[in-house]
């Protein structure tokens, strides 16, 4: 079978018209702008401040029938001492927790031997003896007479009693007790060594006058008679 001029022509016309459809220009593509990234600025952290320096000083001075310290007002222990110790030693240590210099007054001889010498060293209410007195058991003795030094600081025993108590309120606070000599107005208390005989017991001493707490000592044998006086 022939084609004819005719068809031949059409179907190159034809062809002729799908390719020209079929290109096309392609559209450009959309330029993106760049907009600068703001660079974040640091902020500068102070540096961390150093805690304010507390300055402690005294709060209390506490005497048992072991030790005599002295606490701060921070509930630290800025002196802590045993009664046997030396007493110059002890004095020296109480002088500084407390920041008082001692009132420092000689204590003669008494009866060529049994009451020797000694040194008094006395911060208001508080004085320690050295060496103690006659019934002590330590190489020296504290005595308690007021209720604070001479810089006012507070002077307690246990339980927190101090001079001017009541005698009905210092029994109760202290638990057990000692009546000594048979006066109901001298006990002893805080005791150290309580299985001992009753002569040989060591602890603190009180006196009440009145009814009222006069007088703590420590450390004592509680069955002792006798005096310097």
């Amino acid at each position: 079978m022939k084609l004819s001029m005719h068809a031949t022509v059409i179907a190159g016309l034809l062809l002729l018209g799908v390719t020209g459809c079929g290109s096309t220009t392609p559209a450009p593509s959309p330029t993106t702008s760049s907009s600068a990234t703001p660079t974040p600025t640091a902020t500068a952290s102070s540096a961390p401040s150093e805690p304010a320096e507390v300055d402690v000083t005294a709060a209390v001075v506490v005497m048992t029938a072991s030790t005599l310290s002295v606490f701060g007002t921070d509930g630290s222990t800025l002196a802590s001492v045993s009664y046997e110790m030396d007493g110059a030693t002890a004095v020296a240590q109480i002088a500084e927790a407390l920041d008082e210099d001692p009132v420092v007054t000689p204590i003669a001889e008494i009866g060529g031997g049994p009451c020797p010498a000694a040194t008094s060293y006395a911060f208001g209410g508080l004085q320690l003896r050295s060496p103690g007195s006659l019934w002590s058991s330590g190489s020296y003795e504290a005595i308690v007479t007021g209720a604070t030094t001479s810089g006012g600081i507070g002077i307690e025993t246990i339980a927190g009693q101090r001079i001017g108590a009541t005698q009905s309120g210092f029994q109760a606070a202290i638990g057990e007790f000692m009546v000594l000599y048979e006066d109901p107005d001298r006990l002893g208390f805080d005791v150290l060594n309580p299985e001992a005989h009753e002569w040989d017991r060591i602890g603190a001493y009180a006196e009440f006058s009145g009814g009222t707490l006069t007088y703590l000592a420590a450390p004592n044998r509680l069955g002792f008679v006798g005096s310097c006086a």
